[in-house]
This record gives C-alpha cells, structure tokens and sequence, in this order.
C-alpha cells in the first residue's frame, strides 16, 4: 500500500479539479504542522489476517486541507470548495481482496462491500452510506473519477478501491467523524472493525520532548520510550 500513499494527494488533487461551482462554507486556515503522510498514515487501516486483503481508508477535510495547503495550483476558492465538501459528507475507500498463493485471487465488489459497510460515530449512532443519487452530483463525479485514476498507477488495487459517502453531520449537528473529537471512529465490515483512535495526533500541534527535542504525534502527552512529559513548541523552545 505504499504506493497508494505515495499518489494518493497528487491523484486526489487532479480529480478534484472541477470547473463546477459550489457555495463553499469558510474553512480554517490549514495548521502550519499538517503533513500529508502523517495523516494517512492516521487515517488507514488495514486487516492483519494472511488470507485478505482489507484496506479502509477515511478521509476527512483535514487531509485536504494538508493536501491543498502549499500548492499554488488550486486556487484558494476551490480549496474552499474541497473542503466545504468533505465536511458536508464523510467519505471512506475501501478494497477488500482474497489473498490465493500467487497474490490477490479476487475482489469483492461495490455492492458486496457496501452491504456490510457501517460507520460508526464516537457517540455510538450507526450510519449506512448514502446511495450514489443521494449525494452532491460534484462528489459522485471526483469518486467515479479516482477509480480509473489509481488504477492507473496501482493496477487492480486502485481500481477495486471503492469510495463511500455517509452523512457528515449527525441530528445534533456534530461531525459524525471529527479528527479533532474525543473517542473512537469505527468503520465495520462485516465482522471486522477499524477504530480510530480520536483525536488523531496528527492533525493536532506535534509535542516535543524537552531535553531531546524528538517530535511526538499531538495525541501524545509523555515519550513513550522515557516516561518524560511533552511541551509543545513553543513552550519548549526546541526545533
């Protein structure tokens, strides 16, 4: 899965762009410590079992607000766009592949997959994804488009990489799935489940160790190797 790390912005980036129009809702201001890597890392998950192959991979705004932060390419009012659309929805890609002695043997397909997909959000509502004429045209079209795109570079991973839309805002208006919340995201797939651990660290300040100056993901509050207590950067003064 490196290599879907490696193009997954570029990619995600080319489809997005769209001459389409949108009213976009102010977003803010991408934080200076957001990488793109970090984030997927934080926002992947994969089955551990030697018989499957299961990636889930989640994306929030947050990853385009990192994506799109330094590229002089998009202009600033489609990256608004970008963003305002996932908020709006909670979009997670998932491939599922049965492992055979010479590699992947088969897929499982689009509806197989979507049948058993469930998200759920940190206060425990349960959440289908929306049926394709049930989300904004403009989303439909950049997931329908990144299909063909990865396949492309990552071959018959990319192009069995489906995309899903859930909703992006429960009843009381809370995201469904906030990176900067408290608690667990989970994605179900069947009987497997893919927590997330909120709020991801690397969407938050990194920390730092104070003697050493090693950098820590934000969710972190002692180095996991010393026991010392973190200080952010400038509490800390270190590099």
């Amino acid at each position: 899965m490196s290599r879907l790390r490696t193009c997954a912005a570029g990619l995600l980036l080319a489809a997005l762009a769209s001459p389409m129009a949108r009213a976009a809702e102010p977003a803010a201001t991408p934080a200076a410590t957001y990488r793109v890597d970090e984030i997927i890392r934080d926002t992947q998950q994969s089955s551990s079992s030697p018989e499957k192959i299961d990636v889930v991979w989640w994306l929030p705004a947050e990853f385009w607000m990192a994506a799109t932060a330094n590229d002089k390419n998009v202009p600033d009012a489609q990256k608004q766009e970008i963003i305002s659309l996932f908020r709006e929805y909670t979009v997670v890609g998932v491939v599922v592949g049965e492992m055979g002695t010479l590699g992947v043997q088969k897929f499982r397909s689009e509806p197989d997959v979507r049948a058993e997909l469930r998200l759920v959000d940190p206060a425990g509502r349960e959440y289908t994804a929306l049926p394709v004429d049930k989300i904004d045209k403009q989303l439909g079209l950049m997931l329908q488009i990144l299909k063909p795109m990865l396949a492309s570079v990552i071959g018959e991973m990319g192009n069995n990489l489906n995309f899903y839309a859930f909703p992006g805002k429960a009843k009381d208006g809370k995201r469904t799935a906030d990176p900067l919340a408290e608690g667990k995201l989970v994605v179900k797939l069947g009987d497997e489940r893919y927590p997330f651990r909120l709020p991801l660290g690397s969407v938050m300040p990194a920390r730092f160790d104070p003697a050493t100056g090693e950098r820590f993901p934000g969710n972190y509050r002692f180095n996991p190797f010393t026991g010392v207590q973190l200080g952010t950067r400038a509490a800390s003064g270190t590099q």
